[in-house]
């Protein structure tokens, strides 16, 4: 009898405990920021007559929410600029798209997202540049100039 009681209450403890953990689902950062996720890339593909986005990134880097407020930052700044600006023959164009890279050596390493950001609003070329972002393994957080020292 107090085996069959412990075995009871064991179980129903072990309900308790699971259910909540079983019923969350992970954050996704790209479809809060309107993208679609194919499984490990997130695309943005925006089209108007006065702009195109067309932005890739992988879906799957250990600190989603730092790559994302970026590139949502990036876009948004992009189509205030698009949209406010008088027409013109060639329409305004952003493109981000992303290199990945790692040096995995269990347990450290580093992985890596660049992005590659284009940008045309008007000039005769469009501007380019990058940002990085990089994460350690071994101290599970993002590589940044302050945690560098």
């Amino acid at each position: 009898m107090f085996l069959a009681r412990a075995a009871a209450v064991a179980a129903a403890a072990m309900v308790v405990v699971a259910s909540p953990v079983a019923g969350a689902k992970p954050k996704n950062y790209c479809t809060e920021i309107k993208g679609i996720d194919t499984g490990n890339v997130c695309q943005i593909v925006l089209a108007d007559p006065g702009y195109t986005v067309d932005i890739n990134f992988p879906s799957d880097f250990p600190d989603m929410k730092s790559v994302t407020k970026f590139v949502a930052q990036t876009r948004d700044d992009f189509l205030n600029v698009a949209k406010s600006s008088a027409p013109r023959t060639a329409p305004y164009a952003l493109d981000i798209n992303a290199a990945t890279y790692n040096s995995f050596v269990p347990p450290r390493g580093q992985l890596s997202v660049v992005l590659r950001v284009e940008q045309n609003v008007g000039a005769g070329k469009s501007q380019t540049s990058f940002k990085s972002f990089v994460w350690d393994q071994a101290y599970r957080k993002l590589v940044t100039y302050e945690t560098l020292w």
